[in-house]
């Protein structure tokens, strides 16, 4: 099985009132700084040439994990995963999204079977998928992808995305805001998203009621089989990631995708 190319693995704990999560950090800038709940809020910071699983190294034949991410391993079944997600696109394929991997459990080994367990590795054998606030050829759109075992990601789909002046704080609408939500619907891997702005902590003071909340929510995929009963013998994990593929080489230009993630819901 090949090994795939993933820098290093931190974990960092969140506390929460009558809650405790532990999150792993996967491929962190050496600059980062381990957020104090990342349930609330926490950045990533893509470099050049960082991809999550989509392309192929020709050097080495590995699918390439570069990308950082934040993830935490589920200690029961999967639910949903939604975040807002907040960034500046300006290079071609820069996007930020929720990734899910489902990892094949390895054997038991008496003598180390805890380290192995909890341990997250990126490993040829993984089935995943993701959906992603992304630039495509001048414009945003949300995309998903699917990675079959021992195979790359595969694009599904991708829906244009056109944020409101109005959740931006110059009119840019490269400068965007979206919240993106993964749920699980029997089997299947449902993908969803709404505009998002400043307004919105605000806003859900006053409990919306479940028919505005669902007239907010667009669905733009529905991956059938992903949770299949093959697949029970298998640790999940669920995180967000941010990812700028371009190979940059321009004097004088921040070359890192500045990712902002804020209320993260991992159930």
């Amino acid at each position: 099985m090949a090994v795939q190319l993933v820098r290093s693995v931190t974990s960092i704990l969140s506390e929460t009132p009558n809650r405790r999560h532990e999150f792993q950090i996967i491929n962190p800038p050496n600059d980062f700084t381990p957020p104090r709940d990342p349930e609330l809020f926490f950045t990533l910071n893509a470099q050049p040439s960082t991809n999550l699983g989509s392309t192929e190294n020709v050097w080495t034949g590995n699918t390439d994990f570069t990308a950082p991410m934040l993830c935490k391993r589920m200690r029961h079944p999967f639910v949903l995963a939604e975040v807002t997600i907040r960034a500046r696109f300006e290079f071609p394929h820069d996007q930020a999204g929720i990734v899910v991997f489902m990892q094949p459990l390895p054997r038991q080994d008496r003598s180390n079977h805890t380290s192995r367990r909890r341990s997250f590795y990126l490993s040829s054998g993984m089935k995943r998928a993701r959906v992603a606030l992304e630039l495509l050829h001048d414009n945003l759109a949300i995309t998903t992808f699917i990675g079959k075992p021992r195979h790359p990601l595969e694009k599904r789909s991708s829906a244009p995305f056109l944020p409101d002046n109005d959740l931006t704080d110059d009119g840019d609408r490269n400068d965007a805001q979206i919240r993106l939500k993964l749920e699980r619907v029997g089997s299947s891997l449902w993908v969803w998203y709404r505009a998002s702005s400043e307004d919105d902590a605000e806003e859900n003071k006053y409990a919306p009621s479940p028919a505005e909340v669902s007239r907010q929510w667009k669905k733009c995929d529905e991956i059938a089989g992903f949770f299949s009963s093959s697949l029970r013998k298998t640790a999940v994990f669920v995180g967000c990631y941010a990812s700028r593929p371009s190979n940059l080489d321009i004097a004088g230009t921040n070359s890192r995708l500045m990712t902002e993630f804020y209320d993260l819901d991992i159930l």
